[in-house]
């Protein structure tokens, strides 16, 4: 039997994620809506609706970044939640939902042509993981790539335009979640709680 949910993160590519991941361990959740904030600025001035929505029945799932927090439940101190409803998943990406997609080595490989001596070993450890997946196909030779994921010349831009989706789609498609949960604890650590929801 299917089970709406309600579904909350920061950007495309963080939707692309969870959603993958809720195919992965949870594939009997029906997405009753999905919701993009925008930033995490939004996402947090939300957070008590999401709650409040929760304990009245609605669950949902809340994906956001560590970004610069020093640690999660930090992170929902700051939120001003006092605590999080039996019908809702918080989960935080160490550092970046990009550290998740980095974990999964071989799959990010196979998408930019780099040995697996140049992956992270370990990618919550990395302070800018957004960066670091930038540095990494700036290094690669797939021009298509390059340019479809990284800033133009000249451009103010953090990233390029079909950075979301070239990478929603590696999400969707192409990465092995369960490799990427063994180099990623924040990872597995939603893994286990979705499969438990």
């Amino acid at each position: 039997m299917s089970r709406e949910v309600v579904l909350v993160c920061e950007d495309a590519l963080g939707m692309a994620v969870l959603r993958r991941l809720i195919a992965h361990a949870r594939p009997q959740l029906d997405v009753r809506l999905p919701i993009v904030t925008g930033s995490n600025t939004t996402l947090f001035a939300n957070m008590p609706k999401y709650v409040r929505a929760s304990q009245q029945g609605v669950p949902h799932i809340v994906l956001t970044d560590l970004d610069r927090n020093d640690c999660a439940p930090g992170l929902i101190e700051r939120l001003a939640v006092t605590s999080i409803p039996g019908q809702m998943i918080f989960r935080v990406a160490v550092r970046e939902v990009e550290s998740w997609i980095l974990a999964d080595r071989s799959g990010i490989a196979g998408m930019t042509g780099l040995p697996l001596a140049k992956l992270p070993i370990e990618p919550d450890l990395i302070e800018d993981p957004k960066q670091y997946l930038l540095n990494l196909v700036r290094r690669c030779k797939k021009s298509r790539l390059k340019r479809d994921v990284l800033p133009e010349v000249g451009s103010t831009a953090s990233k390029g335009i079909f950075y979301n989706d070239r990478f929603g789609t590696f999400a969707r498609t192409e990465w092995n979640v369960d490799a990427a949960a063994k180099r990623s604890p924040s990872l597995n650590k939603a893994l286990l709680r979705l499969g438990s929801f």
